[in-house]
């Protein structure tokens, strides 16, 4: 399997926007990152098929955040009920995301200015809703109120392509109303 060095940053940067509110230690975070990256390469060299590069780095990151938690207990933790949470997602719902993902790319990238542009800063660039204002110019208020207004309308396409089924407000299942709709 063979990934772009445009796919690497972007899982790189869904997975840190992922775990950052399960780490406060953002060194930790990209340490705990750069061992999965390692363990992928170390289980594709002994011939590990990953089909779904995706819910694998996901699950891995998962595990790994909580191996952290295990090994370091004079961390101060979430608490317990989100740590609870996390770890009882199922992993149908892991595997769904991930196939489901592909398909908001193509998406954003018909989203009219200003509301593509906030969106990749702030899914895909990593930006906090702080520093986009400060770098467009306009206020925090205006910034939530573009990201807001984006995945409203991304999520209105995503539902004229897919038929989605929700579980505790998280996407369980989909199934797409035509095969070209994702692209």
């Amino acid at each position: 399997m063979t990934m772009s060095s445009e796919d690497y940053l972007q899982l790189v940067q869904r997975l840190r926007q992922l775990f950052r509110a399960r780490l406060s230690n953002e060194l930790q975070l990209e340490d705990l990152i750069q061992d999965v990256f390692v363990k992928m390469l170390h289980a594709q060299h002994q011939g590990t098929e990953i089909r779904n590069l995706g819910a694998w780095l996901y699950t891995a990151t998962k595990h790994a955040v909580v191996d952290y938690y295990r090994r370091d207990s004079q961390l101060q933790v979430s608490p317990l009920e989100e740590l609870d949470k996390f770890l009882d997602e199922p992993s149908d719902h892991i595997a769904v995301h991930a196939e489901l993902s592909q398909c908001l790319k193509p998406f954003i990238e018909r989203l009219d200015e200003p509301y593509r542009r906030t969106l990749l800063a702030l899914e895909y660039g990593g930006a906090s809703q702080m520093e986009l204002a400060r770098r467009e110019g306009v206020s925090i208020s205006a910034i939530k109120s573009r990201a807001a207004r984006a995945r409203e309308k991304l999520r209105c396409m995503l539902e004229r392509c897919c038929s989605l089924e929700f579980h505790d407000g998280l996407v369980s299942n989909y199934a797409r109303r035509s095969e070209r709709c994702c692209r």
